[in-house]
């Protein structure tokens, strides 16, 4: 039920993380030695990302008592 333009987005977007994986490796060996890293220059596509909810359990703050 996708439609041509939906589609159309997909591959597009394929496309763009598959060169862009590219693109970080040559930046990794361009600028390996800068400051900041190679990482401030081909900054990952996944960074910042939040999680879905219900993706993540919150960490327990207290330690659980045992009943005596």
């Amino acid at each position: 039920m996708s439609t041509p333009v939906i589609r159309r987005r997909a591959r597009i977007f394929t496309l763009l993380a598959r060169d862009y994986d590219v693109v970080q490796r040559y930046a990794s060996f361009a600028f390996w030695a800068m400051p900041g890293g190679w990482e401030a220059y081909a900054p990952s596509l996944w960074s910042g990302r939040r999680q879905a909810a219900g993706g993540a359990e919150t960490p327990v703050t207290e330690p659980v008592k045992k009943p005596s």
